[in-house]
């Protein structure tokens, strides 16, 4: 039987990370006012409630280092004996979209709410930004 909405957010309550759970709860709200669908939702809470149990509670998603990241994302891989198709390609794929837009709304939404950057960057703000981008971080050659 497949695991339904109510139940997944049932576990985002029992996070033990109080932190998480707030943004994720967040998040299900963005999702939910811009209209997505269940299945959308469910699919992104669940892969972000996987990846906060692979950081640990100690951790914040405010705190996460790109190669957290990219470690979770090591772990979808399976040797070639056991998947000589390569299909867990997908499931990394899958996992690394679901995770940036997480990542792109907590900048987006949170950060930047937090710092007080509202509004237009000036051209300035835009030139000071790293040529390493959220993508560059991400993106791993298979």
């Amino acid at each position: 039987m497949p695991i339904r909405l109510d139940t997944v957010l049932r576990k985002v309550e029992q996070m033990s990370n109080q932190v998480n759970s707030d943004l994720l709860k967040e998040f299900y709200q963005h999702m939910k006012d811009n209209r997505t669908s269940q299945n959308y939702q469910k699919g992104n809470l669940k892969a972000m409630i996987h990846f906060a149990e692979h950081i640990g509670a100690a951790t914040s998603f405010y705190d996460v280092h790109y190669k957290q990241v990219v470690r979770f994302l090591d772990t979808k891989i399976k040797q070639e004996h056991i998947d000589p198709d390569k299909k867990w390609i997908t499931t990394w794929n899958d996992y690394l979209w679901r995770l940036k837009l997480f990542f792109r709304w907590l900048h987006n939404k949170k950060i930047k709410e937090i710092n007080g950057d509202e509004g237009e960057e000036t051209q300035q703000e835009k030139e000071e930004v790293p040529a390493t981008t959220l993508d560059s971080y991400f993106t791993k050659a298979k």
